[in-house]
């Protein structure tokens, strides 16, 4: 298949979905059986995430969760019940036996927030073998330090600010990055030529993740909390991994939704961890009841609304873990 016959897509995801208005979004259509190695999605001004390849799909995830009583696949409506019910029960393991790799260009700053996901296999170009290239990120819109959050910053209405700050920066990455050719040109090594670039100038990755770490990573970067710079690059992670692991991707908005993916993890090892030797979300009655109960060691604790429209799956969870908590023993001396 060459460039031309690429299917360059255009039905992503919902385009009313804010996600998608993050970064700028190529007009292609990226059906799942049609997205292949090389489909990239630009971030910023010179920056991408690209798709290079990926080992399982969704129901690689079933097959490896059935292997346990070696049943075999009861078909996609059964095999879509159990990865839920694996995924609302914290048993991931079988999410790891599926992977994605990317190639991933951002500017330094993004990358030194990125590296610290430490469950990624992961490979970057050196400024040691090669010259790094003329482009740096330089923001147009520029945000203020939040007074009340030290890792935060809050936006600022347009105006002359804007420009005069990006035109400053322009102006001050292009002379430094002036001085590095001037040093390369004098013979410097670039190893040490490299110590007077910014954190402004882009770098490039190679990274595979499997797909349990991958979800953890989502919650995290593409939260509010995060970095807006890093929230882009993880927003158009996320649309690939979509398209490679619709079903999974399905489960996981469903439990942000419900109050988190990592959070509800969290309570669900916490329960199990001592506080209770069992803690099970049950599936939907077979007559169609659109709630899930939850029990602990085997005691019904609370029905959690599949509609969500009353108790989240975590708000049922922390009740068990309060009620759990309150009678145990008091270990205070």
């Amino acid at each position: 298949m060459n460039d031309d016959d690429q299917p360059t897509l255009n039905e992503l995801d919902d385009p009313n979905d804010p996600m998608n208005k993050a970064y700028p979004v190529p007009d292609v259509d990226v059906r799942p059986n049609l997205l292949v190695s090389g489909f990239t999605l630009p971030v910023h001004n010179h920056g991408f995430v690209r798709f290079v390849d990926r080992m399982g799909t969704d129901r690689d995830i079933v097959g490896a969760a059935r292997i346990s009583y070696h049943s075999p696949s009861k078909g996609d409506e059964a095999d879509k019940k159990l990865l839920r019910y694996l995924m609302l029960n914290a048993h991931t393991s079988p999410l790891e036996m599926c992977k994605v790799k990317f190639n991933i260009k951002m500017p330094i700053f993004v990358m030194r927030q990125f590296v610290r996901h430490r469950m990624q296999n992961l490979n970057e170009v050196s400024a040691r073998y090669t010259e790094l290239p003329d482009e740096f990120f330089i923001p147009v819109h520029w945000r203020k330090q939040d007074t009340k959050n030290r890792q935060s910053s809050v936006e600022v209405e347009e105006g002359k600010w804007h420009a005069d700050l990006h035109f400053k920066a322009k102006d001050m990455m292009g002379r430094i990055y002036g001085f590095y050719k001037e040093l390369l040109a004098a013979g410097v090594a670039r190893e040490q030529a490299r110590i007077v670039l910014p954190v402004a100038i882009y770098t490039e990755i190679y990274t595979c993740w499997d797909l349990n770490n991958l979800l953890k990573f989502f919650a995290l970067r593409d939260d509010p909390h995060a970095q807006v710079e890093h929230q882009d690059y993880a927003k158009a992670m996320k649309v690939i991994t979509r398209k490679l692991f619709p079903w999974t991707m399905d489960v996981y908005d469903e439990l942000q939704v419900r109050g988190g993916w990592i959070k509800t993890m969290e309570a669900l090892e916490e329960l199990r961890g001592g506080i209770a030797e069992s803690v099970t979300v049950h599936q939907p009655n077979e007559e169609g009841d659109p709630k899930e109960a939850i029990t602990v060691n085997g005691e019904w604790t609370g029905f959690v609304d599949h509609n969500f429209h009353g108790n989240t799956l975590l708000d049922c969870l922390q009740q068990a873990l309060a009620k759990r908590r309150s009678t145990q023993p008091d270990n205070k001396a």
